[in-house]
């Protein structure tokens, strides 16, 4: 039997790897299914220092909630803007979602578990063993933390850097 996948999450933070990520979740998800665009907020709360992966979203402080709500419509459209332009054609439809959660992981495999997603895709940086013991992986937090099927891309040395056809 061919598995047909109807739901994918894909979780982006905006760099160009994750746009990789987004195009093979687009391609795996079946014509007519969905496809969950996920972008996870680390906001830092007050009195404790930002990770300096995210510290861009709140310069020195822990936002407002007006400043909270701007920077989840930013984010909002900023993936809007990622859909692929022959999801239409294939009418893949697209949902995002802007999560705020100082676990990343944890809260990439809960998006999955509401979502029924058949499979998670993820970008992994390809981080050596010692900084990712020292700062951690959101993609082995992912992968050990989910009974799900998970795609994991990695930066490729190859010049051609896409196996699948961009539509």
């Amino acid at each position: 039997m061919i598995a047909s996948l109807r739901t994918v999450l894909v979780t982006t933070d905006f760099s160009e790897l994750a746009a990789d990520a987004i195009g093979y979740a687009y391609a795996a998800v079946a014509e007519g299914g969905t496809v969950h665009l996920l972008h996870v907020l680390e906001l830092h709360a007050l009195g404790s220092a930002p990770n300096p992966l995210y510290a861009h979203y709140a310069p020195g402080h822990a936002p407002s909630p007006e400043e909270r709500d701007r920077i989840h419509a930013t984010c909002a459209e900023r993936l809007r803007a990622l859909v692929p332009a022959g999801a239409e054609a294939r009418q893949i439809r697209t949902e995002v979602h802007v999560l705020d959660d100082p676990d990343v992981g944890g809260a990439i495999v809960r998006a999955a578990d509401e979502c029924d997603a058949a499979l998670i895709c993820i970008a992994s940086h390809g981080r050596s063993a010692l900084v990712r013991s020292v700062l951690g992986s959101v993609a082995q937090s992912v992968l050990g933390s989910t009974h799900r099927p998970v795609l994991v891309t990695r930066p490729t040395r190859r010049a051609d850097k896409n196996d699948y056809v961009k539509s």
